[in-house]
């Protein structure tokens, strides 16, 4: 059984209130799969309305954060998200670790 989560991204100028959803295993747990998808408002390219899949694992690094690491071939991840397990709070970080926008509030939308 999957959970599907939605809330709202807001890292300006790329994104701003827009829908984010996160596609996840009903039990988080290393090596689960975790899909997020959203819409760049505006890309880093200039490009507009651009959907942005992200498919990766969860990984524990620590009690009730889950780290979701996209899995791609050849190429080092720009973004990454942490996922608080207890709160529903999903945050956006680069490959710095520097935060992406403000946390985003996950609610549950479909079991």
């Amino acid at each position: 059984m999957v959970l599907v989560y939605i809330g709202k991204i807001d890292y300006a100028p790329y994104t701003v209130n827009t829908i984010i959803t996160a596609v996840v295993p009903n039990s988080i747990n290393n090596g689960e799969d975790c899909l997020i998808y959203w819409q760049w408002t505006k890309d880093a390219a200039g490009a507009t309305n651009v959907n942005r899949p992200f498919n990766g694992k969860f990984v524990q690094r620590q009690p009730g954060v889950m780290e979701c690491r996209e899995q791609r071939t050849g190429t080092d991840p720009y973004y990454w998200f942490t996922w608080h397990t207890q709160t529903g709070v999903l945050q956006m970080l680069n490959e710095n670790d520097d935060k992406c926008g403000k946390p985003i509030q996950l609610t549950l939308n479909h079991e």
